[in-house]
């Protein structure tokens, strides 16, 4: 299998009857282009993604989401097999969860804060 961006053979895959081999074809070549690296923060999160153009971010894609956070994590632990990464993203949003509890609790037990222009 011929593997290239913006062409028919790539546009047809995967075809009616997929081999391991077209499987194994495609992994190589989304790894070669880093698909499955992720840089991870000083504290082990990672951003929504990497990169550092210039509208990075407004977009919001330097934040943490926690969601994205939970699946990289998984991703790592079970497909990579990294525990190591995966220990330290759920670390990271624990000490983050920890550090910032009473703010939780504080909109449980008394609502949230409204301002009113």
């Amino acid at each position: 299998m011929d593997v290239r961006w913006n062409t028919v053979d790539l546009s047809r895959w995967p075809a009616e009857s997929v081999r391991a081999t077209d499987v194994a074809s495609l992994l190589q070549f989304l790894e070669a282009q880093g698909t499955f690296r992720f840089a991870a923060l000083p504290n082990g999160l990672f951003p929504a993604a990497s990169g550092d153009a210039e509208d990075h971010s407004t977009t919001g894609y330097s934040n943490v989401w926690v969601r994205d956070n939970i699946q990289i994590a998984w991703a790592h632990h079970v497909v990579q097999p990294d525990s190591a990464a995966a220990a330290d993203c759920i670390r990271g949003l624990m000490n983050f969860y920890t550090r910032h509890r009473y703010r939780f609790r504080n909109i449980i037990e008394d609502g949230p804060i409204t301002t009113t222009p």
